[in-house]
């Protein structure tokens, strides 16, 4: 008994030391680039940032929430679940790369893409850490994908908003590369087969649809702020808002 109670504390523990180093990540990067480059160079990837975020919440499609629970009904079947969703869901990343494409917008900036693709491929393999409870790997991940993103902001001398999207492109990528190979880098071999419209976009939509007017009622004031205010103004505000974020994510 006291084995299992201590297995529990140390998971509960590195999934807490897991979602700290979201908040410390988004205030030490900030800082950074503000110490050795300027707020303007900050605010020019914030529209970026708000464009791969809202992308990548997109392409998620509510899948997590959906597979946890289908995990649980269905604990034989975790893999084709999961495989399923990955290839039903391929259906909203193209058309958001379609529309992107139109627009210009995001992959015009091959890092900004880098940095979308890094991490959609990060959310894909949330549901199989959760339900794998493999929150030591995913700790390591995030830790590593953060030592990252600062080694390329203190390795280069000149920080622009393209230095700084590579910046998160390596943590995304790195995240990404660890956290498939915590799970075991789950094959996607005959996904096709597997592809279920109905399940995996339509029982995700109101999972979707939670997640994403909860998105916009959270930042809809930074979306606001891009588009009034300069670019030194705007990542000010991004770093302001952000800090009442995290504040709000401690629960």
């Amino acid at each position: 008994m006291a084995s299992i109670e201590q297995e529990r504390w140390l998971r509960f523990a590195w999934n807490a030391a897991r979602y700290a180093l979201g908040p410390i990540g988004g205030l030490l990067v900030p800082w950074l680039v503000i110490q050795r480059s300027s707020q303007e160079a900050w605010g020019q990837v914030v529209l970026p940032m708000i464009l791969v975020q809202l992308v990548a919440h997109i392409t998620q499609w509510g899948s997590k929430d959906l597979l946890l629970r289908e995990f649980a009904r269905m604990p034989d079947r975790v893999l084709d679940l999961w495989r399923a969703s990955a290839i039903t869901r391929a259906v909203p990343w193209i058309v958001c790369a379609l529309m992107l494409t139109r627009s210009g917008l995001i992959l015009k900036d091959a890092w900004a893409m880098s940095w979308l693709v890094g991490l959609v491929l990060a959310n894909n393999v949330e549901p199989l850490i959760i339900w794998g409870k493999k929150f030591a790997g995913a700790a390591v991940a995030d830790a590593m994908g953060l030592g990252v993103q600062v080694a390329i902001i203190l390795w280069n001398q000149y920080l622009d908003a393209d230095t700084i999207c590579l910046s998160f492109a390596g943590n995304q990528i790195a995240r990404a590369l660890i956290l498939w190979s915590v799970v075991g880098f789950p094959s996607l071999g005959h996904a096709f087969r597997l592809f279920n419209m109905r399940m995996h976009l339509l029982t995700a939509l109101p999972f979707f649809l939670i997640g994403f007017s909860g998105l916009l009622a959270s930042r809809i004031d930074l979306y606001t702020a891009n588009v009034l205010l300069d670019r030194a103004e705007v990542g000010r505000y991004q770093i302001v808002a952000s800090l009442f974020i995290q504040f709000q994510a401690l629960a």
